[in-house]
């Protein structure tokens, strides 16, 4: 078993190594410090980092997610719901 102090925030610090060299990928997290990671770290233009919420949203609106999908994802996460959530996932 890895040591939790030896491998913490790896994760995020790789993703955001590759998002900072490709301008292609965005950096989604519902870790806060990963998230303020990507912001110090991600300067090229456009979005390229998204909550958990708004990038299942995406995947609905471009690429027909399921809401099933979609409710499994959010529960897996125990992410905050923000306050378009709820009217949003009814329409579904």
């Amino acid at each position: 078993m890895p040591d939790l102090a030896v491998t913490r925030d790896k994760g995020e610090r790789a993703s955001v190594a590759l998002a900072s060299v490709d301008d292609t990928l965005t950096f989604v997290a519902n870790d806060k410090n990963g998230l303020w990671l990507a912001l110090r770290e991600l300067h090229a233009r456009g979005e390229r980092i998204l909550g958990v919420p708004v990038f299942l949203r995406r995947l609905r609106d471009e690429a027909g997610m399921d809401a099933e999908a979609i409710d499994d994802v959010m529960a897996a996460c125990a992410c905050p719901v923000p306050t378009w959530w709820n009217l949003w996932r009814a329409s579904l």
